[in-house]
């Protein structure tokens, strides 16, 4: 690897191992353009070094990418249970997001029919 990549990584790999790696922040930070990012993104993930996953949250809106970086080649092993745990993760933040937001302020399409009961609905 060049110069270039082992900054890259090193970007990558610096950070809390729950920071979601957002390509522009990178190009940012090492002072190179997006399209250099992506370039050196795509010799990672040919090389095993970076996995990633493509999600939809439920309802409306697009999709996510999830990048996994390592400085190890990533297994079908190991990116089997890190995507577990990115589905766990999203199904945990989705039930947190939904029991955070106050009834009264829940549509009734939101609320169980004992929950509409509790305000005379």
């Amino acid at each position: 690897m060049d110069f270039t990549a082992v900054g890259i990584m090193m970007v990558v790999l610096a950070n809390h191992p729950n920071w979601q790696v957002y390509p522009d922040e990178i190009a940012k930070r090492k002072g190179v353009n997006r399209k250099t990012i992506d370039k050196y993104f795509k010799i990672f993930e040919e090389a095993g070094y970076l996995r990633k996953i493509r999600k939809k949250p439920p309802g409306n809106g697009g999709s996510y990418i999830f990048r996994f970086f390592s400085d190890v080649k990533i297994s079908d092993f190991q990116f089997d249970i890190m995507k577990q745990r990115l589905n766990l993760s999203i199904k945990k933040a989705s039930m947190n997001y939904n029991s955070d937001i106050p009834k009264s302020e829940m549509s009734e399409s939101e609320m169980s029919e004992s929950e509409m009961s509790d305000f005379g609905h």
